[in-house]
């Protein structure tokens, strides 16, 4: 099973976790695939962002500084509540647990 199946598993878990979004304006705007394609992802955008255990926002394009400026990161929270980060870019992955890393990428 591809990962990214994987990981679609994570919405209909249960109990369900919270998860929250920030995904840049850029992004939404950029034609990649087509029309279609760009539709259909917008359209799951929506359908995901309507469960109650979901919040999707968007960064706005005039905002100057922000965390994800290195490229993406997701934060999580463990259900010991110890808090982590995975970085992906490029190929290249690693989780963070060091307490100042996490909370720098909180923070911003």
């Amino acid at each position: 099973m591809s990962v990214r199946l994987v990981r679609k598993q994570i919405f209909s878990r249960r109990p369900a976790p919270v998860m929250s979004f920030v995904v840049e304006e850029a992004v939404l705007r950029r034609n990649v695939g087509g029309q279609a394609v760009v539709q259909e992802q917008l359209g799951q955008l929506l359908q995901i962002g309507r469960r109650r255990n979901v919040e999707i926002r968007v960064m706005p394009l005039d905002r100057d500084e922000h965390a994800g400026l290195a490229g993406p990161f997701t934060l999580a929270e463990t259900f010991s509540q110890r808090h982590c980060v995975y970085v992906e870019v490029q190929n290249v992955n690693r989780l963070q647990q060091g307490r100042s890393m996490v909370r720098d990428l909180e923070v911003q």
